[in-house]
C-alpha cells in the first residue's frame, strides 16, 4: 500500500514540476515522492523543472539529494532552453560527468549563448576541460578561449588526446588550430598505442597535414608501441608521396620495428617495387656517401702525414 502511494505521489511530483506549483511539489514530498523517480522517457521532476524554468522547485528537488546523474541531464536542458538561473544553480553542484558538462558546455557555445557561457569560467575542472578540447569544434574552441572560458594553457596542456582523435579523423582545421596553440606535434597515449602522427599516416594519405605535422617539429622518427615509425607506415601502405616527403626530412630508413624489419622490409613484404627501389637507393646513397666521406678522411691523413715528413 506505502509503495503504492508513493508511486503515485512520484508521478503527481513531475506533474507538479511541470506545471510549476512549488506547494504541491512540497507537500509532495512530504509524502515521500521519489525525487529520482522516472517517467517512460527517463525524464525526473528536475528534467522538467528546468526546461520550464522553475527555479525554485529546481532547488526544492536538490535539496532533497537527486542523484547527479540527473542534475547533468538537466543541465543539458537548462542550457539549451536558456534557463540562466537554473544553470547557475546546477553547477554549483558536486559529481556532474565531466564528459557530460563538456558537452554541455559545447551545446551553449554552438548556440553562441554567451551569457551561460560565462557561467561555465572557474566551474571548469581539468577533467572536463580535457573532454571540452575532444568534442568542440575549432568555432567552439575559439569561442570559448575568446570569453576566458579556457586559455592558451589549458590548450596546451589537454589538446593532446584531441589532437590525436583530430589526426585519425583528418580534421585539418581542428589539427591546425591545435598545433597553432603549441598543442605538441608529437602528442601520443600514455602507453605509445596511438600517436597522432601515425595516425594521419595510417588512416589519411594527405601531405598537407603530413606537411603540418612536419612544420611544426614533429620528431620524424617517433616510434609507437611496436616500434613502428611513420615510414614503416607509408611505405607498408603504398604511399609513395609520403614516402618522398618523409625522406627529404631526413626520416631514418634504417629503424627497425619490434620484428626487426626496416620500411624497406615491409614495402617489399607487400610487393611496392617502386617504394622499395626508392629506400633502397636511399640507403645505398647513404653508404656511397659514408664511403666518400672516409676516403676523404684516408686522403686527409695521408697529406698529413706527408707534410709533417717534409718539415721534418
Amino acid at each position: 500500500m506505502f509503495n503504492w502511494i508513493k508511486k503515485i505521489c512520484s508521478r503527481l511530483l513531475y506533474w507538479a514540476a511541470h506545471k510549476g506549483h512549488i506547494r504541491t511539489a512540497r507537500l509532495l514530498i512530504k509524502l515521500r515522492a521519489d525525487v529520482n523517480a522516472k517517467d517512460k522517457y527517463g525524464n525526473t521532476a528536475l528534467h522538467c523543472a528546468a526546461i520550464n524554468g522553475y527555479k525554485d522547485i529546481a532547488e526544492l528537488l536538490l535539496n532533497r539529494g537527486v542523484d547527479a546523474d540527473h542534475i547533468g541531464k538537466a543541465l543539458k536542458s537548462a542550457v539549451s532552453c536558456g534557463h540562466k538561473e537554473i544553470v547557475e544553480r546546477l553547477l554549483k553542484e558536486e559529481g556532474i560527468n565531466p564528459d557530460r558538462k563538456a558537452r554541455v558546455l559545447c551545446n551553449a557555445a554552438k548556440s553562441n549563448n554567451k551569457e551561460i557561457l560565462w557561467l561555465f569560467k572557474d566551474k571548469m575542472d581539468s577533467d572536463t576541460k580535457e573532454e571540452v578540447l575532444y568534442n568542440g569544434n575549432v568555432e567552439v574552441l575559439k569561442l570559448l578561449l575568446e570569453e576566458g572560458v579556457i586559455n592558451e594553457e589549458d590548450i596546451k596542456d589537454h589538446g593532446e588526446e584531441s589532437l590525436c582523435d583530430a589526426a585519425y579523423y583528418s580534421k585539418m582545421d581542428k589539427i591546425k588550430y591545435l598545433l597553432e596553440h603549441n598543442v605538441d606535434a608529437n602528442a601520443n597515449s600514455d602507453n605509445m598505442e596511438i600517436v597522432a602522427f601515425h595516425q594521419v599516416i595510417i588512416f589519411e594519405s594527405d601531405k598537407n597535414i603530413v606537411e603540418l605535422f612536419l612544420r611544426h617539429r614533429v620528431d620524424v622518427n617517433i616510434k609507437d608501441c611496436d616500434s613502428r615509425t611513420v615510414l614503416h607506415y607509408a611505405a607498408r601502405d603504398g604511399k609513395q608521396e609520403i614516402v618522398e616527403l618523409l625522406l627529404k626530412h631526413n626520416a631514418d630508413v634504417d629503424a627497425r620495428d619490434n620484428e626487426g624489419k626496416t620500411a624497406l622490409d615491409l614495402a617489399r613484404d607487400k610487393g611496392y617495387k617502386e617504394i622499395a627501389e626508392l629506400l633502397s637507393s636511399y640507403k645505398t646513397d647513404t653508404r656511397d656517401s659514408d664511403k666518400v666521406s672516409q676516403l676523404d678522411e684516408v686522403k686527409t691523413e695521408s697529406v698529413t702525414q706527408h707534410l709533417h715528413i717534409a718539415l721534418t
